[in-house]
């Protein structure tokens, strides 16, 4: 949500613009502040908790499926998916009971500033096929 004398909107989603912008979309519809308005802001904490917490689950799947790329992938709220660059795939409840040991281990996780030059000397570090990460904190487990 924004906040503003006088009026809120609703934002819908928030994306990556050009170089280090970040968009609010607003809901559409609605008035918006007018350019200059000082706004307040407040993320919605459970969807952004999830959030987290699917992210740090795709960390941990990565980890079971050892040295294949990952080829796309999703993080939501409540579901999310990894595809992996497989021949032969592990058996899912093989990978779900993995899964399940490592969350039920309750490892203490951590954010570590991951920086460019180091992606850049380890490899092993980026997983995804086609994009290298910006240089961004990293979830590690």
């Amino acid at each position: 949500m924004l906040w503003w004398e006088g009026g809120e909107i609703a934002i819908t989603d928030t994306v990556k613009g050009e170089g280090d912008q970040i968009l609010h979309l607003p809901a559409s519809g609605l008035p918006l502040p007018t350019v200059g308005t000082v706004v307040s802001a407040e993320i919605d904490w459970d969807r952004r908790h999830k959030l987290m917490r699917m992210h740090t689950a795709m960390h941990l799947l990565c980890s079971l499926i050892k040295g294949a790329a990952v080829t796309g992938g999703s993080v939501g709220a409540d579901r999310s998916r990894l595809d992996f660059d497989l021949p032969n795939p592990p058996p899912k409840e093989s990978i779900e009971a993995d899964l399940n040991a490592l969350i039920e281990a309750d490892h203490p996780v951590r954010i570590e500033w991951v920086d460019e030059a180091v992606l850049d000397t380890d490899p092993g570090l980026v997983r995804t096929m086609s994009v290298q990460p910006r240089a961004a904190p990293a979830v590690c487990v």
